[in-house]
């Protein structure tokens, strides 16, 4: 079994990594052993090199940084682009000395890291101070910002419609209108009932023909009679509209 009677000779290099990101400080030591022995010996492969690093640099505390920082520092320059990804988590270490290290280590390896892995500096270096922004972007250029799209300019109010001013038009405006209608064809549509009911009583619609009452029956009385008052009571609702009048339920009137 892995750390079976203090050794880790018999773990494999997923396993020793797995375990960095647990162990206490105390049983990490042993493990970063056991995995720079390993990585001496040409036994640690270029991406467990880079998991380690990683798995280090990410605990946040100040010995596993600083066992990264050692490992980093005694490595080829040629292991650049392995050794940045850990380096762009250690720039921002709240460590000061931590910190002021990783970025020593970086500007060092900037003339031996590639256009991918300088890119993890480039971003860090973005959320740094500026006396640690700046060595960094000189040494590995300035992070490349995609421009936000640009905020439509706020629409003003929009222009009112032109009002209604006759029965032709009033027609042709109810003849357009859609259910559901916004409010602004409803409006003028209204404002032109009223104000052309108001002018004109002639011109506003009527439910039946000139001259005729709703029962169909001619609405004149012979000139000096008095029209009779009737009370008239609905049994009926709802009412069907002024084109359905005549199918409507009858209405009994009352003296």
């Amino acid at each position: 079994m892995v750390g079976r009677a203090g050794t880790w000779g018999e773990a494999t290099g997923r396993e020793l990594i797995a375990a960095l990101a647990v162990a206490q400080a105390a049983r990490a030591r042993p493990v970063v052993a056991e995995l720079r022995r390993r990585d001496a010996a040409g036994l640690l492969p270029a991406e467990q090199f880079a998991a380690a690093l990683r798995a280090l640099a990410a605990r946040g505390d100040r010995a596993p940084a600083a066992a990264a920082l050692a490992w980093i520092a005694e490595s080829a320059p040629a292991r650049a682009d392995a050794s940045l990804p850990a380096l762009a988590l250690l720039v921002r270490h709240p460590v000061p000395a931590i910190r002021d290290r990783a970025v020593r280590l970086a500007l060092r390896l900037a003339p031996h890291a590639g256009a991918e892995a300088g890119k993890a500096i480039r971003e860090a270096a973005a959320q740094l101070p500026p006396e640690h922004r700046h060595p960094l972007t000189r040494a590995y250029g300035a992070q490349t910002l995609v421009p936000a799209p640009p905020v439509p300019a706020p629409r003003g109010p929009a222009e009112p419609p032109a009002p209604i001013g006759s029965p032709a038009g009033l027609a042709r405006a109810l003849r357009a209108l859609r259910w559901p209608a916004e409010p602004a064809q409803v409006e003028p549509v209204l404002a032109a009932l009223v104000e052309l009911a108001a002018r004109d009583r002639s011109s506003s619609p009527r439910p039946w023909p000139s001259g005729a009452g709703p029962s169909g029956a001619s609405g004149s009385t012979p000139a000096g009679t008095p029209s009779p008052r009737r009370r008239t009571t609905v049994t009926s609702w709802p009412w069907c509209g002024a084109a359905s009048w005549r199918r409507c339920p009858r209405t009994r009137a009352a003296s």
